[in-house]
This record gives structure tokens, C-alpha cells and sequence, in this order.
């Protein structure tokens, strides 16, 4: 069974999503440990420098920020569900938090 739009549709329709996947992909990451550092050199956020975890975990909220920037970018480009809403439906969010409170107690309790 295959579809023959598909098939039919010219290169530059295949690449473009390609070529768009593989810039966030590697883009993003550089861009926010550039941000990270420029961060660091103007508000003097954890350095690169220094240790290396406070660091991390500004560079990874960054990238968590453009990420998001950039869904709310293509949602007006392309209008469809990104999974950016909550459950419809009962959810397990509480629970799970407290069930991961608890797990993380007893883990740092000697």
C-alpha cells in the first residue's frame, strides 16, 4: 500500500522538513550554551568556567525556552496540536508528584 502524493511530491518538499529538523536540532543546543555564556559574562550566571552542573542547568532551561519560542513560532506558521494543552481527561499529575517527593526523600535520607 503506497501513497502515490507522496511519492509524487518533488525533492525540495522532502528536504525542507529535513533540513529544518537537523538545524534544531544542532542549532539549538549551540545557541543556548552562546546565550548561557553571554548570560554568564553579563549577569553573572554560572560560568562554563567553573562547576560544571550550574551551568548545565542553565543551558538546558534556555534550550527548554527556545524550544518553546519556536512551537509558538510554527503554531502560527502551521496551525496543529503541538501537545502543549493539558488533559482533557483525570490526570495523574498530583499523585505522581507526590509519589516523587516521597521517592525523593527516602533517597537522600542516610
Amino acid at each position: 500500500m503506497t501513497n502515490d502524493r507522496i511519492a509524487a511530491a518533488p525533492l525540495h518538499r522532502k528536504l525542507f522538513p529535513l533540513v529544518v529538523v537537523t538545524i534544531l536540532g544542532w542549532g539549538m543546543p549551540f545557541l543556548a550554551a552562546y546565550l548561557t555564556y553571554l548570560s554568564s559574562r553579563v549577569f553573572h550566571t554560572p560560568s562554563p568556567y567553573g562547576p560544571v552542573l550550574p551551568w548545565l542547568y542553565m543551558q538546558h532551561a534556555l534550550q527548554f525556552l527556545i524550544a518553546l519560542a519556536a512551537i509558538a513560532v510554527a503554531k502560527r506558521q502551521v496551525p496543529a496540536d503541538y501537545g502543549l494543552h493539558w488533559p482533557r481527561r483525570k490526570t495523574y499529575v498530583l499523585p505522581a508528584a507526590l509519589w516523587g517527593a516521597l521517592f525523593g526523600l527516602i533517597s537522600v535520607i542516610p
